[in-house]
């Protein structure tokens, strides 16, 4: 369950941004814009409370998703079908439909989750190697509050780091998601064989 949150959150990172605060949000929605027009990026995603890392992802445009789970089992996504290897042997399951990794890089989820957020300025910061600028603001997630610090690489424009927390059920979660590499021509996602 954990992990499936996880990946639910690596994703759903990928396109929030909020509208109050006109210069705020301006920013951070222009973050979110580029970001989505990035043909490749990498993405880890590590637990804040006991720094151990949780997921490794990799996109490649326009649909392909490899994510690397703790313990080495790796999930290939292409549209709207699963690639796994267990045991050494290769299975294709389709996606639910409830699972939708395309609705995360579009405008159209930019424009949606942006609906009611407030996001405000915090000081800058140095994070991923490089400064930043830092968002903050509070979204909905099946009705619980989430808090989320986004920050924006000076350089590029791009975010480049998420922190998260929130709660599912009685337990609660902190998560970092740290992305790079964007539109890096070396990442290339084909299905296992």
């Amino acid at each position: 369950m954990i992990k499936s949150l996880t990946c639910a959150l690596v994703l759903a990172s990928l396109a929030f941004t909020g509208p109050a605060h006109a210069d705020a949000s301006a920013d951070v929605r222009a973050a979110y814009t580029k970001f989505i027009a990035a043909s490749s990026f990498r993405a880890v995603v590590t637990d804040l409370d006991t720094g151990k890392k949780l997921t490794q992802l990799e996109f490649a445009a326009p649909d392909r998703y490899a994510i690397t789970l703790d313990g080495g089992m790796r999930q290939v996504i292409i549209g709207r079908t699963m690639h796994m290897n267990i045991g050494g042997q290769t299975m294709k399951v389709p996606l639910p439909a409830a699972a939708d990794p395309s609705q995360y890089r579009n405008q159209k989820a930019i424009d949606e989750l942006s609906a009611g957020t407030a996001v405000t300025r915090r000081p800058d910061s140095d994070e991923a190697g490089e400064p930043a600028r830092v968002y903050h603001f509070v979204s909905q997630a099946d009705g619980k509050p989430v808090e989320s610090l986004t920050f924006v690489s000076k350089a590029s424009g791009m975010p480049i780091q998420v922190q998260t927390t929130g709660s599912q059920g009685k337990n609660k979660f902190r998560y970092q998601i740290r992305y790079s590499d964007f539109s890096d021509p070396a990442i290339v996602i084909n299905a296992p064989k």
